[in-house]
């Protein structure tokens, strides 16, 4: 599963950046015909090059692994789309989405809620939304407080609401595949 998953991404990833498509066999489609989330983070050299997912479940795994591939490395805001020179040097993971469970979040009373490391947040006020996959908080040494705070600072929300009952926060599970683990 991992290797065809991450073949997808990097075959998508190698053919967008030259202006082609990445025609995914019917077999590898059939597979994994199941909805889910998924997210593909780009690094070059182990720097963030692009991230970008689907939340929802809108797609079939082989679509959106293969939609979201392509998204990280030419729409990413924060970062000049990849050149075809760059593609060779990108190291890949996927992060597949479980289903969003909301939380009841009270100031001062994160821990427990959710699995720090296993799972990660999604936060939503109605007009603006972000998300932190699981693997942020281990990443970068963040407590339970500190995930949540940056969850809000990632969905451009004031951190002081996400305690007010406006802001509506997700925890979800995630299965992380990188080219490194499935070596």
């Amino acid at each position: 599963m991992e290797i065809e998953l991450l073949a997808i991404a990097r075959n998508s990833i190698k053919n967008g950046a030259k202006g082609q498509n990445f025609e995914v066999p019917e077999a590898i489609k059939k597979r994994y015909s199941e909805k889910m989330g998924v997210f593909t983070t780009v690094r070059n050299g182990g720097m963030l090059r692009g991230c970008i997912g689907f939340v929802s479940p809108l797609y079939p795994l082989w679509e959106a692994v293969k939609e979201s591939a392509i998204l990280s490395v030419t729409d990413d805001p924060r970062f000049p789309p990849v050149k075809g020179g760059e593609v060779s040097e990108l190291s890949i993971e996927l992060t597949l989405l479980g289903k969003l469970e909301k939380l009841d979040l009270l100031p001062g009373k994160s821990q427990g809620h959710f699995s720090l490391g296993k799972e990660g947040l999604y936060m939503t006020d109605g007009i603006r939304s972000g998300l932190l996959l699981p693997q942020v908080a281990t990443e970068n040494g963040l407590d339970a407080e500190e995930f949540i705070i940056e969850t809000a600072h990632k969905a451009g929300i004031d951190p002081e609401q996400v305690f007010s009952g406006n802001v509506e926060v997700y925890k979800f599970s995630a299965r992380v595949i990188s080219e490194s683990s499935s070596a």
